[in-house]
C-alpha cells in the first residue's frame, strides 16, 4: 500500500497552499489597486476639468450666468449639508447645480443677450434651456 495522509495533514497542506497563493497574489492585487486609485484620480480630474470648461462656456455666452452658477452651487451645497447628504450625493448635487444652466449654450444670442424683458415667445424659447441642458 502507498502513503496514506491523515485528515490533519491534508488540512495543513491545504492551508499552506492557500497561504502561498495569497502571498504570491498580494503584491499583484496591491499593484492593481494602486493603479485603480490612480485611474480614479485621473478620472476625477478630467471630470472637474470638463465641469470647468462647460462652466466657462456658459459664462462666455451669458456674463450673468457665471456668478449665478456659483451662487446656486453654494446655496445647493449648504442645503445639501443641512440635509446631511452623503459625500457621493453632495458631489452630484454640486455638479448638477453648477451646470444647471448649461442649456443656455443652445439659446440664440438675440434672445440670451437681449437687454430688458422677454416677450412671450422669447420667454418660451428661453425656457427650453432646461431641456437643452
Amino acid at each position: 500500500m502507498g502513503l496514506r495522509w491523515s485528515d490533519g495533514t491534508l488540512l495543513l497542506i491545504a492551508i499552506a497552499i492557500v497561504i502561498s497563493v495569497a502571498a504570491l497574489l498580494y503584491p499583484v492585487i496591491l499593484h492593481l489597486m494602486r493603479r485603480l486609485a490612480d485611474y480614479s484620480t485621473h478620472l476625477l480630474d478630467a471630470n472637474m476639468e470638463t465641469l470647468s470648461v462647460l462652466g466657462s462656456a456658459i459664462a462666455k455666452r451669458d456674463s450673468d450666468t457665471d456668478a449665478h452658477n456659483f451662487r446656486v452651487s453654494l446655496y445647493s451645497a449648504r442645503i445639501g449639508e443641512a440635509m446631511g447628504l452623503p459625500n457621493s450625493a453632495m458631489r452630484e448635487l454640486i455638479k448638477g447645480s453648477f451646470l444647471h444652466d448649461v442649456g443656455k449654450i443652445g439659446i440664440s444670442d438675440n434672445i440670451l443677450l437681449k437687454p430688458g424683458k422677454f416677450d412671450r415667445n422669447e420667454f418660451s424659447i428661453m425656457q427650453t434651456h432646461v431641456e437643452k441642458g
